[in-house]
């Protein structure tokens, strides 16, 4: 019989860092620069916060299990099950045992409950929404300094076939900073009842994006910062930190709001190496696997109707010499809540020509249209068509097509 020599946990690692016996062949593990082919003793000691070990991975799982959270020192670690930062929540706990990871969905509906996220008729779901357990963790040393926040989802029971068909995107913030009646960026918010109720403001049609309600405000003061988990099949494919607006003009207006997503260093990484959209390549046939920003569309004004037919449109003219915004359905979660059905898409932006064509973004200038002047094209059409007379129709409309989808 063969007992155990030695064993040692590996923690979460940085790009281009190693764990290992420092010097070499001692007890004592450390951070490191990578040496290949070399000993421990020709690296160089790498200044790294530690992270919490997970011993299961975010995704899909069959079965409930206990989850443990392991540290590589004497730091305590700090978690929370709400989606808050385990760093500033008041609903933190301290790590002391295992974390009973199990099928949540018959649990009390928390953030789809709130209503008033819509100037509309809208009533919250009366059964309970699918859900999934989000654990944020984080080390905290002796002297109070805190490491990196570490995600992870988990959803146990969730067999349904646009689990498995579509990726899934999860979601993570304090709650607060999508439905606080205040700050919140996705309520209609006291600060719009107050106007309404003082006869200040004089509520405009239900969706008019100039009511100004929580969701209608723009800019970098109402992004908020968030984590994003991304699965495939039931296993997770991508995860990281980034700053979140709501995106759109007139379906802001809708209980399901699109959200557009920003890489930025000041949250993590300054672009998500992902390939969000499968299959998209640039001119030259390679994977666009990194985006500066993308969005999770709610389909826009046909949110209430067919719901995909912008993506449908656009796909229709990917054979055409131009451009067109590409993007693949998924299934949203927010702080472990069922969000319903979005569609992954890229932005037409400078970003976008750089990503496409690679020209350098900042030598690339975007002209803006108003939106009036799509009508205008239209009747100018219209009037082509009728004086052309029939025959000229299946010309006008390979040409129009491909110019309604671009401006759609």
């Amino acid at each position: 019989e063969y007992g155990e020599i030695d064993s040692v946990t590996v923690p979460e690692l940085d790009e281009d860092v190693t764990y290992g016996r420092y010097k070499n062949g001692s007890d004592n593990f450390t951070y490191l620069t990578y040496t290949p082919c070399k000993t421990n003793d020709t690296a160089s000691i790498v200044e790294q916060t530690e992270k919490p070990l997970f011993s299961a991975e975010g995704g899909f799982y069959d079965n409930e299990f206990s989850l443990q959270l392991i540290s590589t020192s004497e730091s305590v670690i700090l978690y929370t099950t709400d989606g808050s930062d385990p760093r500033t929540s008041d609903s933190v706990k301290k790590y002391a045992g295992t974390i009973r990871i199990y099928n949540n969905t018959n649990d009390k509906n928390i953030y789809s409950a709130i209503t008033d996220i819509t100037l509309g008729d809208y009533s919250a779901p009366k059964n309970p929404v699918d859900k999934g357990i989000v654990i944020r963790a984080v080390c905290r040393k002796a002297d109070g300094t805190f490491g990196d926040v570490v995600t992870n989802t988990y959803f146990v029971g969730k067999n349904k076939p646009y689990y498995s068909d579509f990726k899934v995107v999860s979601l993570s913030t304090d709650s607060s900073n999508f439905f606080d009646e205040n700050t919140g960026i996705y309520v209609v918010g006291k600060n719009f009842h107050n106007l309404v109720a003082s006869g200040q403001f004089v509520l405009k049609d239900n969706n008019d994006a100039s009511n100004p309600t929580n969701y209608n405000q723009s800019g970098s003061e109402n992004e908020i910062s968030v984590n994003i988990q991304v699965f495939e099949k039931g296993k997770l494919a991508y995860t990281g930190d980034v700053g979140a607006r709501i995106s759109g003009n007139w379906s802001r207006g809708f209980a399901q709001k699109s959200i557009r997503l920003y890489a930025r260093s000041e949250y993590g990484d300054s672009d998500m190496k992902y390939e969000f959209i499968e299959g998209l390549e640039d001119i030259n046939g390679n994977s666009i696997d990194k985006f500066d920003k993308v969005t999770l569309r709610n389909g826009g004004t046909d949110n209430q109707l067919l719901h995909f037919r912008d993506l449908f449109i656009q796909e229709l003219c990917a054979d055409r010499a131009m451009d067109i915004q590409a993007g693949e359905p998924c299934t949203l979660f927010i702080d472990g809540e069922f969000w319903g059905f979005y569609f992954i898409r890229e932005k037409q932006d400078t970003d976008y020509v750089e990503s496409h064509y690679g020209i350098d973004k900042n030598n690339v200038t975007f002209i803006t249209i108003p939106r009036w002047t799509i009508g205008l094209v239209a009747a100018v059409i219209t009037a082509v068509v009728i004086m052309g007379g029939i025959q000229s129709i299946s010309k006008v409309c390979e040409k129009l097509v491909p110019v309604m989808a671009l401006f759609y």
